[in-house]
């Protein structure tokens, strides 16, 4: 009989990674958090700031650097935040290592910083401002609520408000933008309740 026989050049399929929300990852890290509190384990917060955007570049870069597990979120412009699943900090390392090398290739300059759970914190605000502070090239310890300093007069009468209410029993409700300090008000006026 007749044979047809077609050749074609395969086309190297390419994951696509879905972007989550700062949301969704806060919510996500506080999961990852009571689990390896619960059964031990380790896992990786890293914090990417690049100076231009990347565009659909970057969306490749995570696809072909990151596994399906681990979670991916916007946090800014042209800030994202990465939480390393199941992962210890050598393998930490060497994803890192690999994203930090695709982003160069890709003319994209970059400041990352990571968090590692249990060593650097164990509880998700911790570990996200640990790694946001190292990102932008601060000391954690400089974001840490237990070391504010206050200078401001302003920032006197509000923290003289939240000593206040946190001396009675009552429920309270932080509104703002991301990044106005909501975490370090309600850090500070937990541990100032009972």
């Amino acid at each position: 009989g007749s044979v047809t026989v077609i050749a074609q050049q395969r086309v190297p399929v390419v994951r696509t990674r879905r972007l989550r929300t700062h949301d969704y990852f806060d919510s996500r890290v506080e999961d990852e958090c009571a689990r390896a509190n619960r059964n031990g384990g380790n896992f990786v917060i890293a914090h990417l700031v690049l100076e231009r955007d990347l565009g659909a570049e970057l969306h490749e870069v995570f696809a072909r650097c990151l596994r399906e597990s681990d979670v991916v979120a916007s946090y800014a412009p042209n800030e994202y935040e990465l939480l390393l699943v199941d992962t210890s900090p050598t393998q930490a390392e060497r994803v890192i290592g690999r994203l930090t090398l695709a982003v160069n290739n890709r003319g994209g300059t970059h400041r990352l910083g990571q968090a590692w759970f249990p060593r650097d914190g164990r509880d998700a605000s911790t570990l996200c401002a640990h790694a946001r502070a190292r990102a932008h090239g601060q000391s954690p310890r400089e974001v840490d609520p237990a070391h504010i300093v206050v200078a401001d007069d302003k920032m006197k009468a509000l923290h003289e408000l939240v000593t206040r209410v946190a001396g009675g029993d009552i429920s309270v409700l932080l509104l703002g933008e991301t990044g106005v300090g909501k975490e370090v008000i309600a850090e500070a006026i937990h541990r100032q309740s009972s």
